[in-house]
């Protein structure tokens, strides 16, 4: 028995932010940037569904203990031993692609966050938050849902970087680069 992330509770959160996306949209008058919000608040939620659902609770296992890895690459090669490659690419290739709009979105967002350590930083507070949470559902549910791991953050950090790079070249290389920097330097 456990808990899914039902769509219908995907669709009240995101009407949920519909008022700061027409906010947003009344300060700047910007559909590209109130665009690139939406995608991030999708993004969003898609992450919270992706990392901590399904939640398994039954049958308890009143001896466990939730799995926790802090041996960079120790559970990759494991993984390399026991899997078949596919399960392995799925694993590395998806906790990178996971962070990659995280890098995207949010410097072109929030102006403040445009700098790299910043948006460096944050990747790095929400992917730990992420093996933190899962650990506490793994330890409250008794249940092996999730896997704490060093990993996935370094994975995380990976994407998060490619998503930055991704957005610095459309801003530097796109026929958008001046239209998304001033909308930008626009967004308080």
């Amino acid at each position: 028995m456990g808990i899914n992330f039902p769509i219908g509770l995907k669709a009240i959160l995101f009407i949920f932010f519909i008022p700061l996306i027409i906010k947003q949209f009344k300060s700047t008058k910007n559909i590209v940037i109130v665009t690139f919000m939406a995608g991030f608040i999708i993004y969003a939620i898609e992450l919270i569904s992706i990392v901590f659902f399904p939640i398994t609770f039954y049958p308890p296992m009143p001896n466990y203990t939730p799995n926790v890895n802090i041996v960079p690459m120790k559970d990759i090669i494991i993984l390399m031993r026991l899997q078949p490659i596919n399960i392995v690419i799925k694993n590395v290739v998806g906790n990178i692609i996971l962070f990659i709009p995280l890098g995207f979105f949010v410097p072109i967002i929030y102006r403040k966050m445009n700098k790299f350590n910043y948006t460096l930083l944050l990747g790095l507070c929400v992917s730990v938050f992420i093996e933190i949470a899962q650990f506490i559902i793994d330890y409250l549910t008794k249940y092996p849902n999730h896997t704490c791991d060093v990993n996935d953050v370094i994975l995380n950090i990976i994407g998060l970087i490619l998503g930055f790079i991704i957005q610095r070249g459309i801003r530097k290389a796109s026929f958008m680069a001046n239209y998304i920097n001033n909308v930008a330097n626009k967004i308080e």
